[in-house]
């Protein structure tokens, strides 16, 4: 009996069938891996979101501090980050990231070093802590003021809050873009409001509540907003307050209520007129997500 030898042509067609089959499921896996890790990092976010709850019950309901010095010079000896804080309500370091973040950052776990000493676990701790995922609307929560040369770091109580559920508290976040508007660097652990002033009746009101501190007393320590023309839209995600939309344009959002959601950068401008330092007014209080009223 003869062995029949597959022929050029019914190689050619079955190599054919295998290159479309591939040329359709691939994207569907990767969207299906995209799905999974924005999933994942709105687990990691809530479960994160939860650890600084407790927090806030062993403090009379006080938010974390965002930071306890300012200064180029501070170090993990003197300074501990927001994020160190909460830490040990969680005991999970990841849960602070995103998986969706593909970028290069420091990282807290230790490679092989030859030249280890005890000190440099908590050194790439602090390190590492700054570039977390999750973004902390610090300005309104525990602003960092610098007057007459001495940092007064302040913790706002959950009470001050009119509605938990329309504040921002925590949001993706990125910490360095290059010019060519890609993300760098990893996550940043605060993030900047696009406006400060409300008009309401014709009157100017500070939204974060210190009349008498001037904008140049603030500490800031993530990227500011893009200043945006009258009538123009906000082009996300470039300059956008430290926010990332990480997942499909749209970014992980935790509100003072506990509730997740996922909106655009340009959702988190609403109610703004953007303007380069806080230069701009909230016009609706009503669409802006940022104060605690």
């Amino acid at each position: 009996m003869r062995n029949r030898a597959y022929t050029l042509i019914e190689l050619i067609v079955a190599v054919l069938i295998v290159a479309v089959l591939a040329a359709v499921l691939l994207p569907v896996f990767g969207q299906a891996k995209l799905a999974a890790q924005a999933s994942v990092c709105m687990s990691n976010f809530k479960q994160a979101t939860f650890s600084a709850t407790l927090y806030m019950s062993d403090y009379d309901d006080r938010f974390a501090l965002s930071r306890y010095r300012t200064s180029s010079s501070a170090t993990s000896a003197d300074d501990r980050t927001w994020v160190q804080l909460v830490l040990p309500y969680s005991r999970e370091f990841r849960l602070f990231r995103c998986p969706s973040d593909y970028t290069q950052r420091p990282d807290s776990k230790a490679v092989f070093d030859a030249d280890l000493v005890p000190g440099d676990t908590y050194t790439r701790y602090y390190t590492a802590s700054k570039h977390t995922n999750i973004g902390y609307n610090y300005l309104y929560l525990s602003p960092l003021i610098r007057l007459q040369g001495t940092i007064s770091p302040l913790s706002r109580s959950s009470l001050e809050i009119n509605d938990p559920s329309a504040m921002l508290v925590f949001g993706d976040s990125v910490h360095d873009v290059t010019s060519d508007g890609r993300p760098q660097g990893g996550g940043n652990y605060l993030i900047v409001p696009p406006c400060r002033y409300a008009l309401v009746e014709g009157f100017r009101r500070d939204t974060f509540r210190l009349e008498n501190v001037p904008s140049s007393a603030f500490f800031i320590d993530a990227i500011k907003w893009d200043e945006v023309e009258p009538g123009a839209p906000v082009r996300a995600p470039q300059l956008s307050g430290g926010l990332w939309p990480w997942h499909h344009q749209k970014l992980t959002a935790i509100f003072a209520d506990g509730h997740a959601s996922r909106i655009g950068v340009e959702q988190a401008a609403e109610g703004c007129k953007i303007r380069t330092d806080w230069g701009g007014h909230v016009y609706d209080l009503s669409k802006y997500v940022w104060d605690l009223d």
